[in-house]
């Protein structure tokens, strides 16, 4: 499978979401200058600015390389264990690590985890049971820490343009642990207003926590 950018796009994690795939399955990715750079042999073009081999993941399998400049990127899996390969979401784009001043990477976690149990439950008038079965969402409450327009300027305008851009309608993927990629990255949309409150007598504001909900 072979994309085409709209522009030269910088490109410093991939993601695969959905997908069927086998521990079998070789799952390659490059990155090129130009769409014309991907014919010919697998690495013959001086083009072509990054080429891999993906690891698997029965999940999303989330790999992040060095930003590259890109105007194309080519996908190919082959899986033997599979009579038909498929691939819910394919993902190739920039990423930002949640950071405050003055402290390291601090990495977005969760106060609280919610199963949204959706399954309905009818009582007979004798007290027998049936069940309307539907699928568990989840949710995540995720919790920010105050932001001051002088010592983070950058967060804060990164949070406005991101809460901009996805609102309540636009799905996303989040990474809650930098030390598992593959098992804590998930993919979902935000829920509910966003209220920023501005602490007494100080140019602090607090939007306290974002609520964020799967998407299967």
């Amino acid at each position: 499978m072979i994309v085409a950018f709209t522009s030269t796009q910088s490109v410093s994690v991939f993601l695969l979401g959905n997908h069927n795939l086998t521990p079998a399955a070789t799952v390659r990715i490059r990155l090129a200058k130009d769409i014309s750079s991907f014919d010919g042999a697998w690495n013959n073009s001086s083009t072509i600015t990054y080429s891999a081999t993906l690891p698997y993941n029965s999940g999303t399998i989330n790999v992040e390389v060095t930003a590259t400049s890109a105007a194309a990127l080519q996908l190919y899996v082959a899986d033997r264990a599979q009579t038909a390969t498929q691939i819910g979401r394919l993902w190739a784009g920039i990423h930002h690590i949640k950071q405050y001043a003055n402290t390291s990477e601090n990495w977005i976690t969760w106060a609280s985890r919610k199963w949204d149990n959706r399954t309905k439950v009818f009582v007979s008038e004798a007290g027998a049971s049936w069940f309307d079965k539907r699928d568990k969402v989840i949710e995540w409450n995720i919790p920010l820490d105050p932001l001051d327009p002088y010592l983070n300027p950058d967060t804060i305008s990164l949070l406005d343009s991101l809460l901009e851009r996805v609102q309540t309608h636009q799905s996303f993927y989040v990474q809650f642990d930098s030390a598992d990629p593959l098992g804590s990255t998930v993919y979902g949309y935000l829920v509910g207003d966003f209220t920023w409150r501005r602490m007494r007598n100080t140019p602090v504001t607090d939007l306290r926590s974002l609520l964020l909900r799967e998407q299967k």
